[in-house]
């Protein structure tokens, strides 16, 4: 709409606010009559800035007829749609339009973010999912989404940190960077609760929880049966195949939640560099007089009254021209941009498609879950109920990772400490470490332990 798009955005964003948004009213079953819209068109036109005519718009004789041509443009344009009932016509917008105006206006009012009542309602999702994986799997692949969401946040807070701090050096009052700094840096960009993330009683805790159930989910055959059967309820008309890509797809977003901390470091170490780079420039511009402008200005305009014209004016410096152009640095020209490579998307080779899975394979070697270790322990027991460290067969990947648990929990229970958070959960385990004694196999050296188990 030429030089009136700043003035069509606020119109299309005020009916989308009145009628068409999530905040309106309910609208009518066959939609808004033609004549409400041109009125509430002809009302912003009355309350706003002048129109400015263009080549494009037919002269008006007042200004609802000016409401009937901007109507007839959003329509021609697509932002609303005309159904006809009857001889009568109705306005409504497409769902499409509606999602995406909803969308830009959360994006513009987001303000800063909470990273721990996000994680407190994924927890409190798992929990649920963890009692009924049927009837809670779409909440399940809604929570991925989440998860996958909430490290998105602290990626993308880092950027904003480096972004802000780049366009605050251009400041060049000392105050502009101050009120920039505090205003744009602390209450704009900060993490709300970024000062609690690493605190001990923070919902952030809850992820070891929620990656525990997410294993149990995926490795117990019994609960993955019940979430493949709730997903195949939610996600109809859809192949076996299917589903179990989407619930791949959906354990693979919550693994993020191991990355968490080292997001956490890097963003701490972003915020740190951001603070010693504003404390630093503040500081420099706190201690320099800055007079030198100031002092140049006064000789140019006391020069020329203090002597004659004609006479010479005898300087501490050399003869000449003091400032000129030649001894000015020469402006840098910028290399030309590099030409962009077009993104193609590409079928993986066997050989890749072998070589992702074999990876899968050994992050899954050397991962424990709840289900591995009572496997493990049901094959080297089989119906004993106490066996000692020197009795183990290691003969896997796996079994290392899971007698490395065990040897980590028998050594924690002698400082009051809990050990694996598996091993904790299983019912009737009891791991005892013998002080004093090693056991040595054909792989490591660790400490002697007996491990009870009555029920398995």
């Amino acid at each position: 709409m030429g030089p009136n798009r700043r003035r069509a955005w606020d119109l299309l964003l005020k009916l989308h606010d009145d009628y068409f948004g999530p905040d309106a009213p309910p609208p009518p079953d066959e939609g808004f009559k033609r004549r409400n819209i041109v009125v509430a068109i002809e009302n912003f036109l009355l309350n706003s800035s002048a129109w400015v005519a263009d080549d494009d718009d037919h002269p008006a004789e007042n200004t609802y007829q000016q409401a009937s041509v901007l109507l007839s443009r959003l329509l021609r344009t697509g932002w609303l749609i005309e159904k006809r009932t009857g001889v009568r016509y109705f306005i409504e917008m497409n769902e499409p339009v509606s999602a995406f105006l909803e969308h830009l206006k959360q994006f513009a009012e987001e303000g800063p973010q909470y990273i721990g009542a996000d994680v407190l309602m994924i927890h409190n999702t798992m929990n649920q999912v963890e009692a009924n994986p049927v009837a809670q799997a779409s909440a399940f692949s809604r929570a991925a989404l989440d998860a996958r969401r909430v490290i998105s946040k602290l990626k993308t807070t880092r950027v904003k940190v480096r972004d802000l701090m780049a366009s605050l050096a251009n400041e060049a009052e000392t105050h502009a960077f101050v009120k920039g700094f505090f205003q744009d840096y602390v209450t704009g960009i900060f993490i709300a609760d970024y000062r609690e993330l690493r605190t001990k009683n923070h919902p952030l805790r809850g992820r070891d929880d929620i990656l525990r159930i997410v294993s149990d989910l995926r490795d117990d055959p019994e609960k993955r049966e019940l979430l493949r059967e709730g997903y195949a309820s939610f996600m109809r008309n859809t192949d076996k195949h299917s589903i179990e890509e989407a619930m791949d797809r959906d354990f693979e977003r919550f693994r993020r939640f191991e990355e968490v901390e080292s997001h956490l470091d890097r963003l701490d170490h972003s915020i740190t560099r951001a603070v010693r780079q504003g404390t630093s420039f503040i500081s420099y511009n706190l201690r320099t007089r800055g007079r030198l402008e100031k002092l140049l200005e006064q000789a140019a305009q006391v020069i020329p009254q203090a002597v004659a014209p004609g006479e010479k004016v005898t300087t501490a410096w050399a003869p000449g021209w003091l400032f000129n152009e030649a001894d000015l640095r020469q402006p840098r020209v910028p290399a030309p941009p590099r030409p962009r490579a077009v993104i193609s998307k590409r079928e993986p080779t066997p050989t890749e498609r072998a070589l992702w899975e074999l990876h899968r394979t050994m992050v899954r070697n050397r991962e424990v879950s709840k289900r591995q270790i009572e496997e493990f322990l049901s094959n080297q027991m089989k119906d004993r109920s106490q066996l000692s460290s020197d009795e183990f067969h290691l003969t896997s990947v796996n079994d290392l990772v899971v007698y490395g648990a065990l040897v980590r929990s028998a050594v924690a229970s002698t400082h009051n400490r809990k050990g694996h958070p598996f091993t904790a959960s299983i019912p009737g385990l009891k791991i005892t470490l013998v002080k004093g004694d090693f056991t040595d196999n054909e792989y490591f050296k660790s400490p002697r332990f007996t491990v009870e188990w009555g029920k398995h």
